[in-house]
């Protein structure tokens, strides 16, 4: 992916409000299409439209509950999915052993869910470049 170029950003959360909110923020800079997950349904039977979202995507902001459960799993599938794509993780916690335990697991970067914009942002050409990571406002 060029920098040049609108990067595709698929979005991917149990939450509608978040996904939403994501897709708004990066209108103006990004193309972005969302998937809406069931934080309950670990299977990730995914449809054939979001598969195609998922193979077309340039980088992929995900937000997921639980980090020990699924989030290996969700993470391997993706990358089965796409070699490419960068992940940036959103996640409630803010201590920076949870960033690293993502980082460790595969995601490229991680954040806060109460992300300021641009962090987002920052984080996205970082991930984009082969870059690490982590908010400043993780502990």
């Amino acid at each position: 992916m060029r920098l040049e170029e609108r990067p595709n950003v698929s979005v991917i959360s149990g939450e509608s409000e978040l996904v939403r909110v994501v897709a708004d923020l990066l209108s103006a800079t990004h193309r972005t299409e969302s998937i809406v997950i069931d934080n309950d349904d670990h299977s990730y039977d995914f449809t054939t439209e979001q598969l195609s979202i998922l193979r077309r995507a340039d980088v992929f902001i995900i937000n997921i509950p639980s980090i020990r459960h699924y989030s290996p799993l969700l993470i391997s599938y993706l990358r089965s999915l796409n070699k490419i794509a960068p992940m940036i993780f959103l996640h409630f916690y803010t201590q920076k052993k949870y960033a690293e335990a993502f980082l460790k697991m595969g995601a490229a970067a991680y954040l806060n869910v109460n992300f300021h914009t641009t962090e987002l942002l920052e984080a996205i050409e970082q991930v984009s470049t082969g870059e690490k990571y982590i908010a400043e406002t993780v502990l």
